[in-house]
């Protein structure tokens, strides 16, 4: 069984550290020091802070997955403190199979996106 507060205080950290090396323009991607491209997540935290900033064209700019992540995080965090999230967590184990081919396609199509992203590097 998952430690869900556990998890959380995880995503918050690690929340907290990417939007203060964003801050300061650091930018750590082991998938661009491999690869030399840009991973399906870069430029997620600069779309965060746009979409949180209402600039939803930079926020779309910099990564598609920014919005819906802002989105699914905020239903999540209300789900979970209405004691709700369990309903969650059995849709998604119980579309388990959709959701991961989803996911896949998705990624697949937000790399090609940011391959020719000239904001992200």
């Amino acid at each position: 069984m998952i430690n869900k507060k556990a998890l959380i205080l995880d995503i918050i950290v690690l929340l907290g550290l990417s939007f203060i090396l964003s801050y300061f323009d650091i930018r750590v991607c082991p998938f661009f020091s491999l690869l030399h491209i840009p991973c399906p997540g870069c430029g997620l935290t600069r779309s965060i802070i746009s979409f949180v900033k209402l600039d939803i064209i930079n926020s779309l700019k910099y990564n598609i997955l920014g919005i819906p992540f802002v989105i699914f995080s905020f239903i999540y965090t209300l789900a979970f403190l209405f004691k709700k999230d369990t309903l969650i967590d059995e849709f998604l184990e119980k579309n388990k199979k959709i959701i991961i081919i989803l996911c896949i396609i998705l990624f697949v199509i937000v790399e090609i996106l940011n391959i020719n992203n000239p904001l992200l590097y």
